[in-house]
């Protein structure tokens, strides 16, 4: 089933196309839902569609060829699950699963390809994608120069914070799996516990239910570069100042 034009006209991807190219993206396209803890994509499997996220969130884990995981990241509203497909024809190799309700635009890969190939506008959003993901994987390589795991799991919490709340500006995040946190991190799913723990204690996160909010991520970030050391009373009473 095809997509609106004014649906299409709303995904950041496909601004300012003239009506012909949007009627014929349209016409390839469709809308789905999934619900929350869906698997949609697999390791392992052929790229025959790409999906454009429209609302929700999604947890991408690049896995290992023994299964463990060494990468993850998080996909939200205006984010591709498997755009490589647009540029070649290899497995997918990562797990894409839902981390809350999610609803997508489906491509097939085969009919979408020679549309954006042959559009200037669509092609240098395409290379975009490429820099964006080469942004993502030189933060990944950050992780593993840092000295010990508690930076490493604090570099990797503030690496995946999503959407912000408006009204807070706190940063709200489906958290993933701590084994999954551990083995993104290089450390034991005990130090990711431990991590999360001394996070909350020191009013940096909190937790509510399968959500992280992270009230302050400039913290997060200065913890990740400089160590455990900074949680001393300075940086508590500035997380937790004491009211007049």
């Amino acid at each position: 089933m095809s997509i609106s034009i004014a649906l299409l006209d709303s995904l950041p991807f496909f601004e300012g196309l003239d009506e012909q190219t949007k009627s014929q993206i349209c016409n390839i396209a469709s809308l789905k839902n999934f619900n929350e803890a869906t698997t949609i994509g697999r390791a392992g499997d052929a790229r025959e569609t790409a999906v454009y996220v429209v609302t929700g969130q999604l947890q991408s884990r690049q896995m290992a060829d023994d299964g463990r995981v060494i990468s993850l990241s998080m996909l939200g509203p205006g984010t591709w699950v498997d755009w490589l497909a647009l540029v070649d024809g290899r497995y997918v190799s990562e797990e894409i699963k839902c981390l809350t309700q999610c609803q997508v635009v489906s491509f097939p890969v085969r009919l979408l390809k020679p549309l954006l190939q042959s559009n200037t506008l669509l092609l240098g959003r395409l290379l975009k994608l490429a820099v964006q993901a080469m942004d993502i994987a030189q933060g990944e390589r950050m992780i593993l120069t840092l000295p010990n795991a508690f930076q490493r799991v604090c570099f990797q919490i503030s690496h995946l914070c999503g959407d912000i709340d408006t009204d807070t500006l706190e940063r709200l995040n489906a958290l993933p799996r701590q084994q999954d946190l551990a083995s993104a991190a290089n450390t034991s799913r005990e130090t990711v516990s431990r991590t999360l723990q001394m996070l909350v204690k020191s009013g940096i996160i909190r937790k509510s239910g399968h959500r992280v909010v992270i009230r302050r991520l400039d913290l997060l970030r200065r913890l990740a570069y400089e160590g455990p050391e900074l949680l001393n009373d300075d940086i508590l009473q500035v997380s937790h100042p004491n009211p007049k």
